[in-house]
C-alpha cells in the first residue's frame, strides 16, 4: 500500500503552496484556468467549471547535453498566458484587499505589463 501525502496553503486570492512527498509547487490561477509551477516544468490547466471538462499541458524543460546557450525563450502563447493570469490575480487582489496589500497588488498590475515589454522587446545587436 503507497503512502500518499499532499498539503495546499493558501497565500493569497489565487496563490496557493503546494506540498507533497515528491516537493513543494506553487499554483497560481482561478477556477477554469490554474499555472502550477514545480520542479518536473510547468503545467497549465483551463476547463469550465462545473463540468468536469478540463485539458492541461505539462511544459518540462528540455535537457542542454551542450553548451548553456542563455535563457530559454519562451513562445508568444507562453508569454501572453502568463501575462493574463498575472493581471487578473493583480487586479482581484487590488479589488479585495484592503490597505497596502491592496496598492501592493495595484503596482504590480501595473508593473507586469511594463517589465514583459522591456523583456521581450526586440534586442538590438548594432549597438
Amino acid at each position: 500500500m503507497a503512502l500518499r501525502f499532499r498539503k495546499s496553503i493558501k497565500i493569497a486570492p489565487g496563490v496557493r503552496i503546494n506540498l507533497s512527498k515528491s516537493g513543494v509547487s506553487t499554483s497560481l490561477g482561478v477556477k477554469g484556468a490554474t499555472v502550477n509551477l514545480s520542479k518536473r516544468g510547468t503545467r497549465v490547466t483551463t476547463g469550465i467549471p462545473g463540468t468536469g471538462i478540463s485539458t492541461s499541458k505539462l511544459y518540462r524543460a528540455k535537457p542542454n547535453q551542450s553548451a548553456p546557450r542563455g535563457p530559454r525563450q519562451y513562445s508568444t502563447t507562453e508569454w501572453v498566458t502568463a501575462w493574463i493570469i498575472g493581471e487578473i490575480l493583480a487586479i482581484v487582489g487590488w479589488l479585495k484587499l484592503e490597505g497596502g496589500v491592496g496598492i501592493f497588488c495595484l503596482v504590480v498590475a501595473l508593473l507586469i505589463p511594463v517589465s514583459l515589454f522591456l523583456y521581450y522587446r526586440p534586442k538590438r545587436s548594432d549597438w
